[in-house]
């Protein structure tokens, strides 16, 4: 009998046209136990000695740069380009692998990653369902979180470009058992399965992403009509939140800005910070950057399958209202 897990499995890899996929506790699992296998290919040493290279953007959630730390790997962080998808230009030459992260609902430039170079590319897809991973990527990365497309109360998945790879993952994800389960483990595996009970809530969203994802469609393309044009970031390809930035609105503006909107009953967020900002990375070195300009500057509104365009009217409304009283001087 097929479980739930394993039929996500199936179904999402016909989804994205790749069989090669694996279903884990969380999308932080999920770039976890891809760093692991990407780890496995650049060397043999279980200690965590050797320590490969992994660029990782400076902008971006925080499990991206946790998830290559718990694989052993040397982080160097790479700055964002104005729309706060990573600048590609800007990732040294000599990178065992690549964290590519797609923001906020846009595609960063798969071009310039460098596949031909031989490097590993990681691509976190948690933020753009619905769009197909570079064909010469190494591993892609989704996480099923409550708040996303794609959704159950958290879960995530990993698709390979090698059958071998998943295969490894799958033993990662178990504490390293092999299909024998002999108690002889593959190294640095840990307890990362996919319940039957999480696959089982993601299994209808996944059926229903065409309906979901085209309100949400309807939805960010009310919320450009009603916002302010200098407010807007690129158009969301594949939208499950809506950011916007207002440039000049500094860090306490921000804060009381979303506590104000949430008092109100409305589901906005701060953006990301800069991982040079987090208490783990204030060690490694980052110049002065666009992440750190810009990290005060986004916050982000919500979508959903429940909300129709009446709520994105009362949702901008409250905004406008808000920021006139705690950005006066940015609302003129």
């Amino acid at each position: 009998m097929t479980q739930a897990f394993e039929q996500l499995e199936k179904e999402f890899g016909e989804f994205i046209g790749n069989p090669n996929t694996v279903a884990v506790s969380s999308g932080t699992s999920a770039l976890h136990i891809a760093c692991e296998v990407a780890r496995s290919k650049i060397t043999d040493d279980a200690t965590g000695a050797v320590r490969p290279s992994i660029a990782v953007p400076e902008y971006t959630m925080v499990a991206c740069a946790r998830a290559a730390v718990m694989a052993d790997m040397d982080i160097h962080f790479v700055d964002c380009l104005d729309n706060l998808q990573m600048d590609a230009d800007l990732i040294p030459d000599n990178m065992d692998v690549v964290m590519a992260v797609h923001i906020y609902g846009n595609l960063c430039d798969m071009s310039q990653i460098g596949h031909e170079t031989g490097r590993l590319v990681i691509e976190d897809m948690a933020e753009v369902h619905g769009a197909k991973p570079h064909p010469n990527t190494f591993a892609a990365c989704w996480s099923f979180y409550k708040n996303k497309t794609i959704y159950g109360e958290e879960g995530g998945m990993i698709a390979f470009k090698d059958a071998a790879d998943a295969r490894l993952a799958k033993q990662l994800r178990t504490l390293g058992f092999d299909h024998n389960h002999d108690y002889f483990h593959v190294p640095r595996g840990i307890n990362a399965r996919m319940s039957n009970a999480h696959a089982s809530l993601i299994l209808p969203s996944l059926r229903n992403f065409g309906a979901n994802h085209s309100r949400k469609l309807l939805l960010s393309s009310a919320y450009e009509v009603l916002l302010p044009l200098e407010w807007m970031l690129p158009v969301c390809l594949y939208p499950w939140i809506y950011p916007i930035k207002i440039e000049g609105m500094n860090w306490s503006q921000q804060r009381e800005l979303v506590t104000r909107l949430n008092d109100e009953g409305i589901a906005a967020r701060q953006g990301f910070k800069s991982m040079c900002m987090q208490a783990e990375f204030d060690h490694v070195p980052v110049p002065c950057s666009n992440a750190t300009r810009l990290q005060h500057e986004v916050i982000y509104l919500p979508l959903s399958e429940t909300m129709d365009r009446s709520d994105t009217v009362r949702i901008v409304k409250t905004l406008m209202n808000v920021a006139e009283y705690v950005i006066p001087e940015l609302t003129q």
